[in-house]
């Protein structure tokens, strides 16, 4: 049972179809959603780039400090061929990056859409 005018089941267990007001509210919803989705996706794609070279090399000197050659670090102890192990670290920093593009992307003062 739900709320009334929410949709659900009637007293036969046919589904009954939420009111289109309802269905209008979610389409809309989910169009801006999926515009934030992509803007933050983007943005984060944009800043594990730009702060990919210096993170790795910051990163390559204090393992080089510690006495790990590049080479186990780039392929995760030679887990990984050394393209895919740079592949799997753009991947490491991106997640980071986009828990804090999630909340730095304004979700207000954008232009209605039409």
């Amino acid at each position: 049972m739900g709320f009334p005018g929410q949709g659900g089941r009637d007293e036969f267990g046919s589904r009954v179809p939420p009111p289109a007001w309802a269905d209008a509210l979610a389409s809309g919803i989910k169009a801006d959603l999926r515009a934030y989705f992509l803007e933050v996706l983007g943005m984060a794609t944009i800043v594990t780039t730009m702060l990919y070279v210096p993170a790795a090399g910051l990163l390559a000197a204090l393992f080089l400090f510690a006495g790990v050659p590049i080479a186990s670090l780039v392929s995760f102890g030679h887990a990984l061929h050394p393209v895919a192990g740079l592949a799997a670290w753009w991947a490491l920093f991106f997640v980071p990056a986009l828990v804090y593009c999630g909340f730095i992307v304004p979700w207000d003062g954008r232009e209605p859409r039409t």
